[in-house]
C-alpha cells in the first residue's frame, strides 16, 4: 500500500466526518429550539432529489472523484498535469483537486 493513499483517504474521511458532524449538530440545535425535525428532514429529502436531477454535472464530478480515489490514479504529493495545469497535489476532495505550482501558487481544478 502506498502511504500517500492513506493520507489522501484520511483527508477525505476527515472532510466527510466534519460535514456529517456539522449537519447532525445543526439538527440537534434546531430540535432543542423547538423545530419539528420530521417535516424538515422530509422536505430536505424532496428538495435534495429535485436538486439532484438538476445537478447532473455535480453528480458526474462526484463519481469521477470516487473513481480517482478508489483506483489510486493519483495521490497527495504526486506531480500531475491536467490540461494546462501542472503541479503537486496538495488536497484531493470528492469534487475538486488542489494543486500547488512550482512557483508556490495554488491552483484548484474541478474533476470534470
Amino acid at each position: 500500500m502506498n502511504p500517500r493513499r492513506f493520507v489522501t483517504v484520511g483527508e477525505l474521511l476527515k472532510n466527510m466526518t466534519s460535514v456529517i458532524s456539522n449537519f447532525i449538530m445543526v439538527l440537534i440545535v434546531l430540535g432543542e429550539l423547538g423545530f419539528q425535525l420530521g417535516p424538515l428532514i422530509a422536505g430536505a429529502g424532496v428538495l435534495g432529489m429535485a436538486i439532484g436531477f438538476g445537478a447532473q454535472s455535480l453528480v458526474k464530478d462526484v463519481i469521477t472523484g470516487f473513481f480517482i480515489i478508489l483506483e489510486d490514479q493519483f495521490a497527495v504529493g504526486d506531480v500531475i498535469q491536467t490540461g494546462t495545469l501542472k503541479g503537486t497535489v496538495e488536497m484531493i476532495g470528492i469534487r475538486s483537486t488542489r494543486l500547488v505550482s512550482w512557483t508556490g501558487r495554488y491552483i484548484s481544478s474541478l474533476m470534470a
